[in-house]
């Protein structure tokens, strides 16, 4: 009797693997910033078609901002923006559409260029607040700046300002544990951005995690 004999499997698995090599290098190369990440997942996936597409599908996709997509608030109904007149016509026009928000005015801006000028004016603006701290900061070193703000947060902790502290996961491994600690005994809330979980950092080896080299910010609400 003749048998029919079954098509050969090794041509449409190698299609398929072909397929997603491509499909992935594709990805990469639209989505990841960082060159040494990008040129990392692209040979991996093409050295180990199956396990560089599966790891790249659990942790080189952005899963910062897939989670801030998740946390954004859906967007309300839009008012129509009202095109003004004068010098900052186009910049209020731009601000509204962005933001849907009005430009207002009443604003100041003022360059801080230098450690030794920013670090006084955050203590400065962290004692003269009456109702709430922000502090966001990227490395929180234990040095003579550091422990600056971290006894004037604790002052503003002690006369009842809402004081709350964001310090990035991956920048406090660069930082030194004390200020950590001299903030939670005198205490003031410290939370840590996205902590680092064993599949966060094999993601964090992608480009496109939007983690600033380094970044601060300080909001000072005064009385109102």
């Amino acid at each position: 009797m003749l048998e029919h004999a079954s098509p050969p499997l090794f041509p449409f698995v190698s299609m398929v693997l072909l397929l997603a090599a491509l499909g992935v290098t594709a990805h990469v190369l639209l989505n990841t910033a960082s060159p040494r990440a990008a040129s990392g997942w692209i040979a991996l996936t093409w050295f180990a078609p199956v396990l560089g597409t599966v790891l790249y599908v659990c942790f080189g996709f952005n899963r910062v901002q897939r989670h801030a997509r998740r946390l954004q608030r859906p967007p309300g109904p839009r008012a129509p923006v009202a095109r003004t007149s004068g010098p900052y016509a186009g910049l209020k026009l731009a601000v509204a559409t962005v933001s849907h928000a009005p430009l207002l005015n009443g604003n100041a801006i003022e360059l801080l260029d230098s450690a030794e000028v920013v670090f006084p004016q955050m203590v400065s603006a962290i004692d003269a607040a009456e109702r709430s701290v922000a502090l966001a900061m990227y490395i929180f070193d234990h040095d003579a700046a550091g422990i600056g703000i971290a006894e004037a947060l604790a002052r503003a902790h002690a006369r009842g300002v809402e004081v709350r502290v964001l310090v990035d996961a991956l920048g406090s491994r660069l930082s030194q544990r004390g200020i950590l600690d001299l903030l939670e005994v005198r205490g003031v809330p410290v939370a840590l951005f996205l902590p680092a979980t064993p599949w966060s950092v094999c993601s964090s080896t992608s480009g496109t995690t939007e983690r600033s080299s380094w970044w601060t910010a300080v909001w000072a609400s005064p009385a109102a």
